[in-house]
């Protein structure tokens, strides 16, 4: 009996080790974003990056800037990261090295692909028109909500906990392929200059 109780003991320890693993594209539901979506992976060498990390962890990893601004550093394959307090709180993606958890990639990725894998976003109405899909998504890191209505800097500083917001932009030029990926906490989004 010991012995089937160590096995059923083992078993349920596997089991529970194997959920913890990383989130595949697969586990993520279109219209509820989770903290895991604020990443942004390279798909030559599958590493993460994730808002927070700090500025000598990213440069291990995608090594020294080529470019520099007052407002962000450019790394090699069209990275540019914005620093706070030496931490990471924006990231834009130009180049399709990079995807999301969800696997939309600039250059590859089509604007109905953002809409099928996170559904319905949110406008931005200093750079959208109210009919124009919106490709934002937001969401309050601290209630797990998504933020559901137009958004904009003077509605965000009034009604969004800027501090415990993360988001998602997707840019395209065209209107059907993606040509950027950004993703950002809330005061790097919205207190933009």
């Amino acid at each position: 009996m010991k012995k089937v109780m160590s096995l059923v003991m083992v078993l349920v320890c596997f089991v529970a080790m194997a959920g913890c693993g990383e989130m595949k594209e697969s586990d993520f539901e279109p219209g509820k974003l989770v903290k895991e979506d604020f990443a942004l992976i390279n798909t030559e060498t599958g590493v993460k990056l994730t808002l927070g990390m700090t500025k000598k962890e990213i440069e291990k990893i995608v090594g020294e800037p080529i470019s520099e601004t007052s407002f962000d550093k450019e790394y090699k394959g069209e990275l540019y990261i914005t620093y706070r307090d030496d931490k990471a709180v924006m990231f834009i993606a130009y180049e399709d090295i990079y995807k999301t958890p969800r696997g939309i990639q600039p250059e590859q990725s089509k604007m109905s692909d953002v809409s099928a894998k996170y559904g319905k976003g949110v406008i931005d109405s200093d750079f959208e028109k109210e009919g124009d899909p919106g490709y934002n998504y937001l969401l309050n890191l601290k209630t797990k909500e998504m933020v559901t209505n137009t958004v904009n800097k003077e509605y965000a500083n009034k009604n969004l906990p800027l501090k415990d917001i993360a988001m998602l932009s997707f840019g395209t030029d065209d209107g059907e392929t993606v040509f950027s990926v950004v993703v950002s906490d809330g005061e790097a989004n919205f207190n933009r200059e």
